[in-house]
């Protein structure tokens, strides 16, 4: 996550996010690329895969 100039990393235990007024947060995923955040506070939840299945794009 960029937000303000610094360069952090979520974790796993990080169950929100804030991003500060006048700023914009980036998130940043592997496979589809980067997703602006405005000020404000998130929740940060992940997705799981359940079972071994493929998924094709």
């Amino acid at each position: 996550m960029e937000s303000g100039g610094r360069i952090t990393e979520l974790t796993a235990a990080q169950e929100a996010m804030a991003v500060h007024e006048g700023a914009t947060a980036y998130i940043l995923h592997p496979e589809h690329g980067a997703m602006g955040h405005a000020p404000g506070t998130y929740l940060v939840r992940r997705q799981v895969e359940l079972d071994d299945r493929i998924v094709l794009d």
